[in-house]
């Protein structure tokens, strides 16, 4: 076992064999594990240094390895969870061997079987449920169904394909379904009016002082960098991007314009040039397969899920150790002004966490977030 006093205790067990058992013969130089938001499954990649040809033969692809790590023994938030090692470069160095490997969340069969069924009868929050619970832990949902129940087909697709098909028709009016496989196993499906609706965030990074420190409160290091890039939805939504519906067995016409409001600022505009006009999009049939605001959900869900990532605020924390903190969490973040006397209002202020990476290396835990959220707090110049 690999353990750092005061920061984390970390274990690796492939093919039988734990680091506690073959300390002498493997040494860790660095491991890191990602998760995002979406249907991707977590990632590891690491680097190490083996002496035992027996225990280097068992890094090879396929073979599963098991992590667990936690802040003491006393933690009973800690992770366990298992990869797939998908990719392993081995370089021989003296009487010793470089390994370097990636892997996979253990849940290969949500990526490469294809299935063909039919989910009867149910919401797209239900039907999300059902299948995930196959391959993963648990499944973590503020939310219990949608307005959205109809026969789900699944015309030979892959789980995660199929996944990613249900949550682009989910309906949920003025709201909009996040996803995230996590590196404990678990799949979190969240609403996000109701997370938003929450009394408190789950996290609160404050700029490097610490006074007034609890479990929730996290010093970030003085450097961060913020990011605002809405010239892709430019090009892609046109902002006021127009379908045309047509209704097979009513002979009816629509005309569809999904209009999203900021959920997690206290502003009503996006950050949107005002030289660019709306466009039609392709035009769309309904019928009486699919629930009535099939193609309403579908033009509100890529809407937002475009604009939900539009100001992205990029920060890290060392030396401690959170093992409960999850993409989709929501957090508060506060950015002092130029003199650190004061508070910047544009950037502080709620945010998601879309994606989650923790690096062990040189005796060290570092945790890089990334926090999304459509707009800035206050808008100003030509917008529309």
């Amino acid at each position: 076992m690999l353990k750092i006093e005061g920061q984390y205790e970390l274990n690796l067990e492939i093919g039988g064999v734990s680091l506690a058992d073959s300390q002498g013969n493997l040494d860790i130089q660095e491991i890191e594990m990602i998760e995002t938001v979406g249907t991707a499954l977590p990632t590891i990649s690491a680097t190490l240094i083996c002496r035992d040809k027996k225990v280097r033969a068992l890094f090879h692809e396929g073979n599963r390895l098991n992590v667990m790590f936690r802040r003491n023994e006393d933690d009973n938030d800690g992770v366990v969870t298992s990869f797939q090692v998908t990719n392993v470069m081995v370089k021989r160095i003296a009487s010793h061997y470089l390994i370097k490997f990636t892997g996979i969340y253990a849940a290969m069969s949500y990526l490469a079987e294809h299935r063909q069924r039919a989910l009867k009868e149910k919401s797209a929050i239900e039907a999300i449920t059902t299948i995930a619970k196959t391959h993963f832990k648990k499944v973590d949902s503020n939310l219990a169904k949608s307005q959205d129940r109809q026969v789900w087909l699944q015309p030979n697709d892959t789980d995660k394909k199929f996944i990613s098909d249900i949550w682009l028709h989910a309906n949920l009016p003025d709201s909009m379904l996040m996803l995230a496989p996590c590196t404990n196993g678990d799949f979190r499906i969240r609403d996000l009016k109701t997370l938003v609706s929450k009394a408190q965030p789950n996290w609160a990074f404050l700029p490097n002082v610490k006074d007034n420190a609890d479990d929730k409160n996290i010093w970030y290091s003085g450097e961060y960098t913020i990011n605002t890039n809405s010239g892709f939805i430019n090009h892609w939504l046109g902002y006021g991007n127009r379908v045309d519906i047509t209704d097979r067995d009513l002979g009816e016409y629509e005309e569809l314009l999904e209009m999203p409001t900021p959920k997690l600022t206290k502003s009503n505009l996006f950050p949107r040039r005002s030289d660019i006009d709306g466009r039609r999009g392709t035009p769309q049939w309904l019928n009486d397969n699919v629930h009535p605001k099939y193609w309403h959900a579908h033009q509100q869900n890529i809407t937002s899920l475009a604009l939900f990532s539009t100001v992205t605020v990029t920060l890290s924390y060392s030396d401690q150790l959170h093992p409960q903190m999850r993409v989709l969490d929501l957090v508060s973040f506060l950015e002092p002004d130029s003199t650190n006397a004061a508070t910047d209002e544009t950037h502080t202020g709620l945010y998601i966490i879309s994606k989650l990476s923790r690096k062990f290396a040189n005796n060290h835990i570092v945790t890089t977030v990334e926090l999304s959220r459509e707009t800035h707090e206050d808008i100003a110049g030509e917008i529309r």
